[in-house]
């Protein structure tokens, strides 16, 4: 692998703030109770918080990427302007995020016979739960249904995890891991 051109755009301390935002948001997607939309965006920006965090701490694989690589168009040095597709299109790219994730048993309200390994990509539809626009465009005035919200917001949690695992293994002493256990009810 070529040599970085240049140090994460982040300093540790900023990351460890946005972890400590994703840990947050993650909490409160959990206890939004029946409030099923504002669970779905507090998910998602939690997922995109440590998306960032996660693409900051493996620059170097990131900076490989295609969409990353001198001359195109994501420049990691304005990473936290990144918009959430190409977020997990890095990530997936420099596989710090599997194209399929899981859903966690105890989070997924599909019955059991559809339960499958779901896309990364649909975790964009919930940041594009708060643009009203999308939502007359992409589905024309179908209103979601609460089996879609939860299965969306279990996404963002098992894409969360993916993203946590991977941090994990490169700092398993970040004071931010400690309390993350209790994140999952």
């Amino acid at each position: 692998m070529p040599e970085a051109k240049f140090n994460p755009p982040l300093k540790m301390e900023q990351v460890t703030q946005l972890l400590q935002l994703a840990h947050f948001y993650q909490r409160q997607s959990i206890l939004s109770g029946e409030a099923h939309l504002a669970s779905c965006v507090m998910a998602g920006a939690a997922l995109e918080a440590i998306l960032i965090a996660v693409i900051n701490v493996f620059y170097r694989d990131a900076e490989q990427t295609p969409d990353v690589v001198v001359g195109k168009k994501l420049k990691l040095e304005k990473l936290v302007e990144w918009h959430l597709f190409d977020l997990l299109k890095v990530a997936k790219d420099a596989q710090l995020l599997p194209d399929e994730l899981t859903i966690d048993p105890k989070l997924d309200p599909r019955v059991l016979q559809d339960r499958r390994p779901v896309s990364a990509d649909s975790t964009r539809t919930t940041r594009n739960l708060v643009h009203p626009g999308r939502f007359v465009s992409e589905r024309e005035g179908r209103e979601f249904t609460k089996l879609e919200l939860l299965t969306l917001r279990a996404t963002c949690h098992a894409a969360y995890q993916a993203l946590s695992e991977k941090f994990r293994a490169r700092y398993p002493n970040l004071p931010v891991w400690m309390s993350e256990r209790t994140v999952i009810l």
